[in-house]
């Protein structure tokens, strides 16, 4: 499954990483960690977004690989994370 709570950590920390100019030449390059970051952002905002718009609610968890949402419904705190990942 995929929950929010968990890929907001990942998206955070990578995006900490980006802005801190000492791994600027690190075994990953700058690039790469920026597609990365971009896949995984644009990815989970287009399956919340999907299910939203088909079932009318936010999702506790989604379906790695169908997108469907699963768990709890109205899981405000998954909304609320989202919206910190879209600005």
């Amino acid at each position: 499954d995929i929950f929010v709570h968990f890929n907001y950590l990942i998206l955070r920390e990578i995006h900490n990483h980006l802005l801190d100019k000492r791994y600027s030449s690190s075994f990953f390059s700058y690039t790469m960690i920026r597609t990365v970051y971009g896949e995984i952002r644009e990815g989970l905002i287009k399956t919340i977004l999907d299910q939203m718009t088909e079932t009318g609610t936010v999702w506790e968890s989604y379906h790695g690989e169908t997108g469907i949402g699963r768990g709890k419904r109205d899981t405000f705190w998954s909304a609320s994370l989202i919206l910190l990942i879209m600005k």
